[in-house]
């Protein structure tokens, strides 16, 4: 299946592709050149046999740096990569978000596009032209919005993902039912996270769905000026212990929608009922609902976020299951809501 998402240019995504068609994909490139994450290079080391271009990378947020981006960089100089050609990416959230940036900024822009390896990365982080390295404990902080030429699907590559990455992966799918899709929503609470990893063809769909959702409202707010900051649902506070936690991505932004959902009920009447939904859901799906952080220090980080204007933050609540809104709040509002959150234990909670 192929189809193009067009924003500022024309993705080619490709369904069920296979690997050991990588070659043609580069016939229209002087050079074709693979960034590979390390544990999926391990994993699937003779796919990649007889290949001329590919540069293995640690895994891990620590990998998003200036300094790692330049490592690339003097690697691609040394095998001479020009403007004709093609970067593609092997791997998570951390190799798209690196690969898009370092092809951003190579000899000003270069073609480039992602073979997702995880959930995770197949349903958020590959799409939508979101790009960039962190900054210490700040996430996302330097990048560039530019959408990959091609995204290519081969779900080969997630048959040596371990549980755990599966539910990673299923915070970000649980987002867009809140956010936009009560139909979503209410087919995952019909099912459970076992369902989806024993039936590949019902991921598939899924992860197309959730594409088919990103790249709707993409086309509408390209560069994240309204609309698409919906999808930082869970994230302003799952950004902010994500990295001070040292926790997996879907895991920080599971606890951030409870943070979110818990708001969405003191500041604009969402249902007590639904926000407990919510919270079973990311139970049912092996995501956490609570951790252990001072409430001090999650202010902190959130005054750094890239979303902040001036003294206040764009949140994103919700007004019912499936229709979220963009509410601009105060660090003091923040700061007070945190604390009541938190009922003063150093801990988000659903209790």
């Amino acid at each position: 299946m192929i189809f193009k998402v067009k924003t500022d240019k024309q993705t080619k995504v490709v369904f069920n592709f296979n690997f050991k068609n990588i070659g043609k994909i580069a016939k229209n490139y002087n050079k074709l050149v693979l960034i590979v994450d390390h544990n999926v290079y391990r994993h699937h080391t003779s796919v990649f046999a007889g290949l001329e271009s590919v540069i293995v990378v640690e895994g891990g947020e620590n990998t998003k740096t200036l300094e790692q981006s330049q490592l690339i960089i003097n690697q691609l100089l040394a095998i001479g990569v020009d403007k004709n050609s093609l970067l593609i990416g092997v791997g998570g959230g951390v190799i798209t978000d690196l690969v898009g940036f370092v092809a951003s900024i190579y000899k000003r822009g270069i073609p480039f596009g992602f073979i997702p390896t995880t959930v995770l990365c197949a349903v958020d982080a590959a799409i939508g032209g979101k790009n960039g390295v962190n900054q210490g404990l700040i996430k996302n902080c330097i990048g560039t919005i530019n959408q990959p030429d091609i995204i290519l699907y081969d779900y080969l590559f997630f048959k040596s993902l371990p549980h755990v990455e599966f539910a990673n992966g299923f915070a970000e799918i649980i987002k867009y039912g809140c956010i936009c899709d009560v139909e979503l929503f209410n087919y995952l609470d019909a099912n459970n996270l076992q369902y989806f990893i024993n039936s590949p063809i019902a991921l598939q769909m899924l992860i197309q769905k959730c594409l088919l959702i990103k790249s709707a409202i993409i086309r509408k707010d390209p560069n994240d000026l309204a609309l698409r900051k919906t999808l930082n649902f869970g994230h302003t506070i799952g950004h902010a212990i994500e990295k001070n936690l040292d926790l997996k991505h879907g895991f920080a932004v599971s606890i951030g929608m409870i943070y979110a959902s818990q708001l969405s009920v003191s500041k604009r009447g969402f249902s007590k009922i639904d926000s407990n939904r919510i919270a079973s859901l990311l139970e049912k799906y092996e995501l956490p609902i609570s951790a252990q952080i001072k409430s001090s220090s999650v202010l902190s980080l959130i005054s750094n976020d890239k979303k902040k204007n001036g003294e206040e933050i764009d949140f994103i609540l919700l007004k019912k299951l499936g229709e979220s809104e963009i509410v601009k709040l105060s660090f003091d509002e923040i700061k007070q809501d945190l604390k009541k959150i938190f009922n003063e234990s150093n801990s988000i909670s659903v209790k």
